[in-house]
């Protein structure tokens, strides 16, 4: 599928046709094509029935949206959205509609939805691959290039692909579907040590990338602007897994696999794919690298600012500072004593004696938006990943050998 339709106000591309513009200060803008990709129309707030709008980003790439009109509007089962907000040089989101409204119902409003292009991971089947002695890299993009470039609006460019370099003993995909397969790349990436995450990004690209170790932004807990919260409230709630029982496809017993952090004791048994022992070894480090993340989380609520907003993705940290004790932030959130390091509000001043300084840096896990009128909110969930032990690769690759060993390989 070709990947360039002409070049003009909304670029160069696959939804790079003509399109009309619009004045600067717009809130939203809803941009539709077609299955063929022809464009069919714009909708704004302010000019038309949108009454409201979510949608979400996710490790995976664009999550689901909604859209809310006072009435029916030409918008069909398939057709493809791009979502813009304040005229951002920078789409937000990439997306296809699966739902709309039943003629003749009853329920109050009409709301279309559906999803990012990652949708189709779950829909594409593979047919029967066999893979053997082959790179991450060569059986990912066999699959982008005979399924899903073939079957789907889903783009490629080079510079979203970067796996590391691990060759696959056997890997054999039987008619399953294109996401089992990439969720096992990406589980055997995982086992360097590095998150890997795989989807299709806000302008509708495939992307195989290690996880941005990149502040994003620095948000002040109890500030007003462009970069204050009102509130933050981490939790610790999440316990990581210790040991990991690791089956093959058939259930049979291969190894166990155990942690190195000091936690209480907490087994999961899983069946890897049909790879062979030693892949599946990978496989079973890529979960415990999984497992062990995310020990602590938060939400946070942002309001995007309405000149030159910035996309943000569920990709890289975002850092929270506060110079106030958890116990005050929500009775001095909104004082104001002047300015400082941490903006206006009560903590922009000088400090207290004896106050604390909260400093947290937490990874991006999912970012939702919500437009209502002319109003636009980020809800981010957030959650921590512990730094890897300096041994862990050296742990795998003795792992390897002793399990080749066993085999005899």
């Amino acid at each position: 599928m070709s990947g360039t339709f002409g070049r003009d106000f909304y670029g160069a591309g696959l939804y790079g046709r003509s399109s009309p513009s619009f004045p600067v200060n717009v809130p939203t803008q809803i941009h539709v094509w077609d299955v063929n990709l022809n464009f069919k129309a714009v909708y704004q707030v302010g000019s038309c029935a949108l009454i409201s709008m979510e949608f979400a980003h996710g490790v995976k790439g664009c999550q689901d949206f909604s859209l809310q009109f006072a009435e029916s509007v030409d918008i069909a089962k398939n057709d493809r959205i791009k979502i813009n907000l304040f005229n951002s040089s920078q789409y937000f989101y990439t997306g296809v509609v699966r739902t709309i409204p039943i003629p003749g119902s009853t329920k109050k409003g009409f709301e279309y939805s559906g999803f990012g292009f990652n949708d189709y991971f779950q829909r594409l089947n593979t047919g029967y691959l066999s893979y053997a002695s082959k790179s991450i890299a060569y059986i990912l993009m066999d699959v982008i290039n005979n399924v899903l470039l073939l079957k789907s609006p889903i783009l490629y460019s080079n510079d979203r692909i970067n796996p590391p370099n691990i060759t696959i003993t056997s890997m054999i995909a039987n008619y399953g579907q294109v996401n089992d397969v990439f969720d096992a790349l990406v589980k055997i990436a995982n086992s360097t040590g590095t998150e890997y995450n795989c989807g299709v990004d806000k302008d509708g690209y495939i992307f195989f990338l290690p996880r941005s170790e990149d502040t994003k932004v620095i948000l002040t807990v109890g500030r007003s602007g462009k970069y204050g919260i009102q509130s933050y409230e981490p939790e610790d709630k999440n316990e990581a897994r210790t040991k990991i029982i690791l089956l093959d496809k058939d259930g049979n017993y291969i190894t166990t696999l155990n942690s190195t952090l000091p936690n209480e004791t907490w087994e999961e048994k899983v069946a890897a794919p049909d790879i062979s022992n030693a892949d599946a070894l990978l496989w079973g480090m890529g979960i415990l690298a999984d497992k062990e993340r995310t020990t602590r989380s938060a939400s946070i609520e942002w309001l995007i600012e309405n000149i030159d907003p910035e996309v943000l993705v569920a990709d890289g940290f975002i850092r929270v500072i506060s110079n106030i004790p958890p116990i005050k932030q929500t009775t001095i959130s909104g004082v104001c004593a002047g300015d400082g390091l941490a903006g206006d509000g009560l903590a922009g001043g000088m400090v207290a004696p004896g106050w604390i300084t909260l400093d947290d840096t937490l990874a991006i896990k999912q970012v939702k938006y919500k437009v209502n009128g002319k109003k636009v909110a980020r809800s981010i969930e957030l959650g921590a990943l512990p730094l890897r032990v300096e041994n862990f690769v050296n742990d795998i690759n003795q792992k390897l050998t002793d399990l080749k060993i066993n085999l005899g390989v």
